[in-house]
């Protein structure tokens, strides 16, 4: 094995390169891999905390707009004896039009739990 190793440094002696360059560039690549590695490993959590982002963003919108409540069509409520109208003005304030009382208060929670 001592022998080996004598060969392998005459070798290197031979073509022109010290052996303790040989170890410098053994550091300097394992320097660089670490380096490399520590790097992609970065750059991987970065881009899983942008897709994270996104998500997010994207299901907080989501979640917006399924909780507006549904300003244009016809809904059906229980307990309405007659159709009931609601028009909103440009503030959005309801305007209810309805043949009995009993709607009106109806339409009128209802209008108010949406808004």
């Amino acid at each position: 094995m001592a022998q080996k190793k004598q060969n392998d440094e005459s070798g290197l002696v031979s073509r022109g390169i010290s052996p303790g360059a040989v170890t410098r560039n053994a550091r300097k690549l394992r320097r660089r891999r670490w380096l490399r590695i520590a790097f992609w490993c970065a750059g991987g959590l970065v881009a899983l905390v942008v897709v994270a982002a996104v998500i997010f963003v994207l299901w907080l919108r989501a979640a917006e707009k399924a909780a507006l409540p549904v300003l244009d069509g016809d809904v059906q409520l229980a307990g309405l004896h007659a159709p009931v109208t609601v028009r909103r003005d440009g503030h959005g304030v309801p305007h209810i039009e309805a043949a009995s009382e009993e709607d009106l208060w109806i339409c009128l929670l209802y209008t108010s739990r949406c808004v």
